[in-house]
């Protein structure tokens, strides 16, 4: 607790407790962090699960490979199918290793595809709609707004 106390923008008050302003904006933070972080895994890694279902590789005879579908540079991508979760539950790899204490080696040569039953998963977790450069300002421009505005109001009454 003495190094949290060395922080020297308001986080605790004369009693020791950590101060309204400091849990505000901890929160606020986080809330945008995790906003990048949903942008992110849907924008970057959800164009590979968007580029499968574009070229209907819906079973093991239409699977495809990162360069087929030119994906071969997403390495984010890559690197989550190569752990058991997330990804790996929505694309199927063919030709990959099975997983080992929860991580695999995908060749270069393997090929890709979402199965049907994955099908909802990977549109409701993936899809694009609703995610671009101006809705992520404009939410995380609102989330301070309403911090500074919570701030004004409660800050000094707490």
């Amino acid at each position: 607790m003495d190094i949290l106390k060395q922080i020297d923008f308001a986080m605790t008050t004369d009693t020791g407790r950590l101060s309204f302003t400091f849990v505000l904006f901890a929160l606020i933070f986080g809330c945008i962090l995790s906003w990048i972080v949903l942008f992110y895994q849907r924008k970057v890694v959800g164009a590979l699960v968007r580029a499968l279902i574009a070229a209907d590789a819906a079973d093991e005879a239409s699977a495809r490979t990162l360069a087929e579908i030119g994906q071969e540079a997403n390495v984010s991508a890559l690197n989550q199918l190569c752990r058991e979760r997330g990804l790996s539950r929505v694309i199927t790899v063919v030709g990959a290793e099975p997983f080992v204490s929860g991580k695999r080696k995908i060749p270069d040569s393997a090929r890709f595809y979402v199965a049907p039953e994955a099908m909802p998963r990977a549109e409701r977790q993936y899809s694009d709609k609703g995610t671009s450069i101006p809705i992520l300002l404009l939410g995380v421009v609102g989330i301070l707004a309403i911090g500074i505005l919570l701030f004004l109001v409660f800050g000094s009454t707490l």
